[in-house]
């Protein structure tokens, strides 16, 4: 399971609330939400908005262990 592997990833003051998961959606609030999104694509991850401030990702059959710890290290690494 995708959100399994991302409780406790640091999302600038927020962190990423998941239990099972119900959808192979993940989206959440950020302050900096476009700032985000250009970390995210330098990383090599993709992801969109949902609306404004709120971040998307999606999974899909070709998402893989490695493709969601690169996800989770990217936004570790992202500017608060």
């Amino acid at each position: 399971m995708v959100a399994a592997r991302w409780p406790g990833a640091r999302l600038g003051e927020a962190e990423a609330a998941c239990g099972r998961p119900f959808t192979n959606v993940v989206a959440f609030r950020h302050p900096d939400a476009l700032g985000l999104l250009d970390h995210l694509q330098q990383a090599g991850v993709r992801a969109g908005l949902l609306a404004p401030g709120i971040v998307r990702f999606v999974t899909h059959l070709d998402v893989n262990d490695d493709d969601i710890d690169r996800a989770v290290a990217a936004l570790a690494s992202a500017p608060a």
